[in-house]
């Protein structure tokens, strides 16, 4: 049995700051941060390669990721930054918010015989630089009130979910339906985007489309399909063997967006948030169906997922706004640079606690809550956890009610803490000497960076690199229940009595089988051979993505996207069941 309350809290006696920080924490010094850089050059690689970097330095990298990618975007080019304009300079898109969203990539209406908005392939970039475009499988008009803008917004908000598993709102946003249609102004909703390097390959190989009818399908005819089926056949034999056709292998410099935006509540400093006209969903269209309405939302959390020349598995980093985790009256639970300032009273880092209990089939893993659901967590975050409606089993996850978030699973690193801290360093020094005005991105923050994956039995809490915190990697806002937060292994399953079986959140160790399950695997091509771990946090949970054969990709995964997501219960559980299918592909949804 795991208890939900185990934390790693962060102490600071005393700090140095120029570029560089040396800390002393818990009675030892850490070696100095690496120097930040402004610049709008999104780095390559980890200097020395990342199986062999210290999480300071692979969390400098993701910083200078973090900078060049949320720079002001050059006008009529996606991808490219306007070196004309600082970074931290207000009004037009960033780089990254030019990436092409998931829709954009893989539309609705895809197939052999109709690609991607603007496709052509006899241009270089296949015509990745087309103006945004939202193609789904169903029409989506504007809501009534909302007039057709000249061009959609950058940011298209169509989830409203946290992969399938739950919803997440926060209490200091306004509380009652907005006069603009927005049905729950609480309701934190994400987005999906990947840049021009994951567009062109998709491009070449006429990987936006795939079978789509049955999981998998008898005889695979599109070309995603047969190459992600060599892979998941050669990875699950026992033991693992090496592919012998071709698998989904995304070049380096492949890079995936996900992002979480809300609405600002009344008593909030809007300059402390990077903002941005939103695109979002609500089921007011004809018949109950989607239709959009835009607004300018904030920008609340940012993954960052890279692949780059040493890191076949990806960089994952992931970063917040510094006021996320606040106490019941609004105090923020850390400062801008991680470290704990108002720890919470509560015993748990939820309200309700969880006790979570994984064990193999037929017992089924639990996640069971301490008390009654929250029902007075006034400014704070809360989530509420979802099952299939189809579902005919017990729930193994605390469902019908809100639960309270006080802290985080795992407290931010001091290493990580240290290079919040240059980094905020050299941006203050960088706005000053260029005159910038209204820059928010000082009061956003590192939590974490996966550079490398390693084995549950690897966590140590003597190497940082190997640390819960990295393990266990997890951004409040993006992954919030405990599953997200604790990820590892697989998310499992509960058989119904029809027959068939469907996720619904606890996170398990064990394989239907009892087996322990890899979900990060590792290619030797010159020895043809195949290593498997149970890795954790984000990489663990996209590493299902990998063990089915689509390199990590939940964009690529999914495949074409039907409909955007709206906050109705039939949209709501249509994505559990979209989710529960992605983590287990040969179920049926039927």
């Amino acid at each position: 049995m795991e208890s939900q309350s185990r934390r790693f809290p962060v102490l600071l006696t005393s700090f140095s700051l120029v570029f560089g920080v040396s800390l002393l924490l818990c009675g030892s010094v850490t070696s100095a941060a690496p120097a930040i850089t402004i610049s709008p050059q999104v780095p390559a690689d980890i200097p020395g390669g990342a199986p062999q970097a210290s999480l300071s330095l692979a969390a400098a990298f993701a910083w200078q990721e973090f900078i060049a990618l949320n720079w002001p975007a050059q006008s009529g080019q996606r991808d490219q930054p306007d070196q004309s304009r600082p970074f931290g300079a207000q009004g037009g898109p960033l780089v990254w918010e030019t990436f092409r969203s998931k829709v954009e990539t893989f539309p609705g209406n895809g197939s052999a015989e109709v690609g991607p908005p603007g496709y052509n392939p006899t241009v270089p970039d296949f015509g990745y630089n087309t103006p945004p475009t939202y193609i789904y499988g169903v029409s989506v008009p504007a809501c009534a009130g909302q007039a057709p803008p000249r061009q959609p917004a950058w940011i298209n908000l169509d989830e409203t979910t946290q992969i399938g598993l739950n919803q997440m709102f926060a209490g200091v946003s306004p509380n009652t339906p907005s006069a603009n249609g927005n049905s729950n102004p609480q309701l934190v909703r994400f987005l999906a985007k990947a840049n021009q390097t994951q567009f062109r390959y998709v491009a070449a190989n006429q990987y936006w489309y795939g079978d789509s009818t049955a999981s998998p399908p008898p005889v695979a005819t599109a070309p995603v399909t047969k190459a992600a089926l060599n892979f998941k056949h050669a990875v699950t034999q026992i033991p693992a063997v090496y592919p012998s056709g071709p698998i989904v292998k995304f070049p380096a410099g492949t890079i995936e967006i996900k992002a979480a935006w809300r609405k600002l509540g009344p008593t909030e400093d809007a300059s402390r948030f990077h903002q941005q006209t939103v695109r979002f969903y609500e089921a007011k269209g004809p018949s109950g169906n989607a239709c959009y309405l835009e607004e300018t939302w904030a920008l609340v959390a940012l993954h960052i997922i890279q692949k780059t020349p040493t890191a076949d598995a990806f960089i994952f980093a992931t970063f917040e706004q510094a006021d996320n985790i606040l106490l019941v009256n609004g105090t923020p639970v850390e400062d801008a640079d991680g470290v704990i300032v108002n720890r919470p009273t509560a015993a748990a880092p939820t309200t309700p606690g969880l006790v979570y209990t994984d064990q193999a089939a037929p017992s089924l893993p639990q996640i069971q809550k301490q008390g009654p659901f929250c029902t007075n967590g006034g400014k704070q975050l809360y989530f509420q956890e979802m099952v299939p409606g189809i579902n005919d089993a017990p729930p193994a996850v605390p469902f019908g009610g809100s639960i309270c978030v006080n802290e985080r699973y795992e407290s931010i690193t001091p290493d990580v803490i240290a290079v919040n801290q240059a980094a905020h360093a050299a941006i203050a020094s960088y706005t000053q000497a260029q005159g910038v005005k209204g820059s928010p991105w000082q009061h956003y923050k590192l939590v974490s960076v996966q550079a490398k994956p390693f084995d549950i039995s690897q966590i140590s809490n003597t190497d940082s690199s190997h640390g819960p915190g990295v393990f266990f990697q997890a951004n409040i806002m993006v992954e919030t229940d405990f599953t997200l937060q604790q990820f590892r292994g697989r998310v499992a399953l509960t058989p119904q009595s029809s027959g068939s079986a469907f996720a619904n959140g606890p996170p398990t160790s064990y394989l239907a089988e009892g087996l322990p399950p890899p979900n990060v695997y590792s290619l030797n091509p010159t020895a043809r051979q195949v290593t498997g771990v149970n890795m954790g946090g984000c990489m663990g949970c996209h590493g299902n993505g990998q063990v089915h054969g689509y390199d990590f990709s939940f964009i690529l995964q999914g495949g074409a996207v039907t409909a955007p997501d709206t906050p109705s219960p039939a949209s709501v559980a249509a994505a559990s069941l979209r989710y529960t299918k992605l983590f287990n592909p040969h179920l049926s949804a039927n």
